[in-house]
């Protein structure tokens, strides 16, 4: 079951965050080497165009550190310049593990706060 933590993000900042896999209520770290990464946000649960599309592979902005369990996720003040802000924004985080097995790490909503100096 994924953990629900709602992330506020600053327009024309860089948005980083670290995320620790562990396994049930332990402390225990999921090792995920040899897994993938991916992480959508979107303006609403239905709408059709992602504006964050990352993962740890060829789009890239999600790292791994397999047996620690963590990724580590940057989005930098360039792309988040772009983004429009809104309180209705939803976003997941997904782990593939090398078996094609696919878990739900992190959702929640996505908030951005306008960027007054520019």
């Amino acid at each position: 079951m994924a953990t629900k933590i709602d992330l506020l993000c600053e327009q024309g900042a860089d948005l980083s965050f670290i995320v620790d896999y562990r396994r049930g209520e332990t402390d225990i770290p999921v090792d995920i080497t040899g897994g993938q990464a991916r992480m959508q946000a979107r303006a609403s649960m239905n709408a059709a165009t992602p504006f964050i599309d990352i993962d740890s592979a060829e789009k890239g902005g999600i790292a791994i550190d397999g047996a620690s369990g963590r990724f580590l996720v940057l989005i930098p003040a360039s792309a988040t310049a772009t983004f429009t802000p809104t309180h209705e924004a939803v976003y997941d985080l997904e782990f593939v593990d090398i078996t094609g097995r696919i878990s739900r790490v992190l959702e929640g909503r996505f908030r951005v706060t306008r960027e007054v100096t520019r």
